[in-house]
C-alpha cells in the first residue's frame, strides 16, 4: 500500500509541476493524477503556470457540486478519453458530469484583475439544480465576476433547472468584472428549465443578470423553458448583451440556432412569457454575419405570450438611450406568439434593424433565390387580446411619456406570416408614437382576418410609414395599409395584390408616391399595370417597372440583393429615371430591343 501511495504521489508531481502548462487526469486507476475532479480542479487552480488541461474518462462522473475560485491560470476540462493515459478524446465519446447531491454542477468565480477562462470540451453538464428561489440561479453553471466559460467542441448543458438560468447564469459586478459565456464548436444548451416563482423564472437556457456578455459563435440553444421570460436567453439589465457572431464564412456547418424554446405557461399574460427565443430588458442583441450570400442564424419554432422569437423592453421615459436589436443574414421562421408579435415585440425605446450582408447576389435556400434575410410563417394568435391587431411578424410600441420604438426593416422577404383570431395586421403594426420603416423588402403570402379590416401594415395614430422601393405581391388581407392619420410614403414600390385595397386612409392620412408607383388599383400617383415579375422578384425586360424612377429616396444605394440600383437598360426609355420599381434591380439585361416602342405593350 505504501509503494502504491508513493507511486501515486510521484505521478501527481510529474503531471502537475508548479509552473508551466500542466495536464491532470481523473479516474480510479493508478495512471490518473486524481481520483476526484474537485481535487484536480483545485490543483490546476493553484498552479500559476498554464494554460492547464484536465482529462476525464468516458462515461458518467457523479461528483459533488464543483466550485472553482480565482484560478491562477486558464483551464480546459476535456471529456471522452478512453483512459487517463490517452492523449486525445475518442471520437464521438464524452463525459457526463452529474452532481451527487442537489446543487448546480459548476460554480466559477474570479475576482482577480486578470480574466480567467474555463473551457469545456466533450463534456455534458446534466442534472444540476440552482436554487429555485435564488435570483442568481444557474442549474448547469453559474459564472461570476471576471470569468469566461467557453462551451467548446462537444460541450452540452442539458436537463438542468434553476429559478433563473436553467442552463447557465452569469453575473458580474462592474464594467471591470464582467461575466462571459461563449458558445462555439457546435456546443448545445438544451432542455433546461427556469421555473422560479414570482419575478424569477427567466432564461431557460441562459440568464444574464448584470454586467454579463453572451456570445454565440457556432452552436444551438434549443428546447429550453422559462416560466417567466426568455425561453432561450434572457438579458436582465442594460449592462448585458447577447451577440451572435459566426466565426467562418467558408464552413457550411457554422451556424447559430435557437429553436423550440418556450416562454410562459398556464393562463395567458401579456406581461410575462415574453420572448420565446430571446428576451432583453435594455441589453443589446446583435446578430452579425460575415459578408456572405448564405444564412448564418436560424431562429425558429419558438413560442411565447408576446414576441414568439424576440421580445425587447426598452427604457421608460423621455431622453433615454435606445435598446438596439440588430439582425443580419438570419432566417426567422415558424415562431408563435399566443398574444402579439409572432416573431418580434417591443415596448418603449427599442430600435430594431433587420438586413443582410450579401455581396450583391441572392441567397440560395431550398432551391430558391431569396434575399439573405427571411422572416417566414410566423404567427400571432391574439389570445386574450383579439380586439386589437396581433402582428403576424411584429409589434413596436411605447407607452405615453416614453420614447418611441422603431422598426427599420431592409432587404428582407416577409412571407406567409399570419395574424389569427380577429387579427388585423398580417405583418406589423405600431402603437403609441412608434414608427415603421420598410426599404427594399418583399411581402408575399401574408394573411390577416379579411372579415375584420385585416391589413398588411398598420401605423401608430398620426405617425407615418416610410415604405420605399418595396415589392408587395399576393397577400390575403382587406387592405395593404390601414393608416390612422400620418403620411404613407410609397415611392419606388410595386403594390400588386389584387383583391385587397391598396390603402385605407382615416383621420386625414395622406400618401406620397412622387408618381413613382405601380399598384393593382388606383392610388395617389400610381400606374395600374401588371409588373410581370419573375420567380426571383425581378422585373423582366418587358416589365413596366424597368427604368422607372429617379434618384430621389434610393435606399442606401443597394437593392434587395445588395446590388447597385439605377442600371440603365439599353433600348428601354426612362419614365423618370433608371431605377427599377420594387425591391430588386434587374442588372442582367444587356439590351432590350424595344427601340422606342412602348415596352408596356411588349
Amino acid at each position: 500500500m505504501k509503494r502504491i501511495a508513493l507511486l501515486a504521489a510521484f505521478s501527481l508531481l510529474a503531471a502537475a509541476p508548479l509552473a508551466g502548462a500542466a495536464t491532470y487526469s481523473v479516474g480510479p486507476t493508478g495512471d490518473c493524477s486524481h481520483v476526484a475532479l474537485a481535487d484536480a480542479l483545485a490543483a490546476a487552480a493553484a498552479n500559476s503556470g498554464g494554460p492547464h488541461r484536465i482529462k476525464l474518462r468516458t462515461g458518467e462522473l457523479s461528483t459533488a457540486p464543483l466550485s472553482l475560485s480565482a484560478p491562477a491560470a486558464d483551464i480546459t476540462i476535456e471529456g471522452g478519453h478512453a483512459s487517463c493515459a490517452a492523449s486525445a478524446p475518442t471520437p464521438g465519446q464524452r463525459t457526463e458530469l452529474r452532481p451527487n447531491v442537489p446543487g448546480r454542477v459548476l460554480r466559477f468565480i474570479n475576482d482577480n484583475n486578470t480574466r480567467r477562462v474555463v473551457e469545456l470540451r466533450q463534456l455534458t453538464l446534466r442534472g444540476g439544480q440552482g436554487g429555485v428561489a435564488d435570483e442568481l440561479g444557474g442549474g448547469g453553471a453559474l459564472i461570476l465576476l471576471n470569468s469566461t466559460l467557453v462551451l467548446g467542441e462537444g460541450a452540452r448543458v442539458e436537463e438542468n433547472r434553476a429559478g433563473n438560468g436553467g442552463g447557465v447564469s452569469l453575473y458580474g459586478t462592474s464594467s471591470s468584472r464582467v461575466a462571459e459565456l461563449t458558445v462555439t464548436g457546435g456546443a448545445v444548451i438544451a432542455n433546461n428549465d427556469a421555473d422560479g416563482s414570482g419575478n424569477l423564472g427567466n432564461g431557460g437556457g441562459v440568464f444574464a443578470l448584470d454586467h454579463a456578455r453572451v456570445l454565440l459563435r457556432n452552436g444551438t440553444i434549443e428546447r429550453n423553458f422559462a416560466r417567466g421570460n426568455g425561453g432561450g436567453v434572457s438579458l436582465a439589465t442594460a449592462n448585458t448583451s447577447f451577440t451572435i457572431s459566426p466565426a467562418s464564412v467558408v464552413d457550411p456547418d457554422v451556424a447559430a440556432v435557437l429553436f423550440f424554446n418556450v416562454a410562459g405557461e398556464g393562463a395567458f399574460s401579456a406581461s410575462s412569457g415574453l420572448g420565446g427565443a430571446i428576451h432583453t430588458r435594455q441589453g443589446a442583441v446583435t446578430i452579425n454575419a460575415p459578408v456572405s450570400d448564405r444564412f448564418f442564424t436560424f431562429i425558429s419554432d419558438n413560442i411565447a405570450n408576446m414576441g414568439g422569437a424576440i421580445h425587447a423592453t426598452g427604457a421608460a421615459g423621455t431622453g433615454v438611450p435606445f435598446t438596439f436589436v440588430a439582425i443580419r443574414n438570419a432566417i426567422v421562421e415558424d415562431n408563435q406568439a399566443r398574444g402579439k408579435g409572432g416573431a418580434f415585440h417591443s415596448t418603449d425605446a427599442v430600435d430594431w434593424v433587420i438586413d443582410h450582408t450579401s455581396p450583391g447576389r441572392p441567397c440560395m435556400w431550398l432551391g430558391r433565390k431569396l434575399p439573405c434575410s427571411l422572416v417566414r410563417n410566423n404567427a400571432a394568435f391574439n389570445t386574450g387580446t383579439a380586439t386589437t391587431p396581433g402582428g403576424g411578424v411584429g409589434v413596436v410600441g411605447n407607452a405615453a411619456g416614453s420614447q418611441r420604438g422603431i422598426f427599420r426593416f431592409s432587404r428582407t422577404l416577409f412571407e406567409d406570416n399570419h395574424d389569427y383570431n380577429s387579427g388585423k395586421a398580417a405583418v406589423a403594426f405600431a402603437t403609441g408614437s412608434s414608427e415603421m420603416i420598410f426599404e427594399r423588402c418583399i411581402f408575399s403570402g401574408n394573411t390577416a382576418d379579411t372579415s375584420n379590416a385585416g391589413a398588411l401594415l398598420r401605423n401608430a395614430p398620426g405617425i407615418g410609414i416610410r415604405f420605399v422601393y418595396n415589392t408587395v405581391l399576393a397577400n390575403s388581407v382587406d387592405t395593404l395599409f390601414h393608416m390612422n392619420g400620418g403620411l404613407l410614403r410609397t415611392q419606388g414600390s410595386i403594390l400588386w395584390s389584387p383583391g385587397a385595397q391598396v390603402w385605407t386612409p382615416t383621420a386625414g392620412a395622406t400618401m406620397d408616391s412622387n408618381a413613382c408607383l405601380i399598384a393593382h388599383d388606383s392610388a395617389p400617383g400610381a400606374i395600374v399595370l401588371d409588373p410581370r415579375l419573375d420567380a426571383d422578384f425581378v422585373p423582366p425586360g418587358r416589365s413596366p417597372a424597368i427604368d422607372f424612377c429617379d434618384d430621389d429616396m434610393v435606399v442606401a444605394n443597394v437593392d434587395g440583393y445588395r446590388a447597385a440600383p439605377g442600371y440603365d437598360v439599353p433600348g428601354v426609355p426612362q419614365s423618370w429615371g433608371n431605377n427599377d420599381l420594387g425591391a430588386i434591380e434587374n442588372r442582367d439585361i444587356l439590351f432590350f430591343g424595344s427601340f422606342g416602342i412602348d415596352r408596356f405593350l411588349q
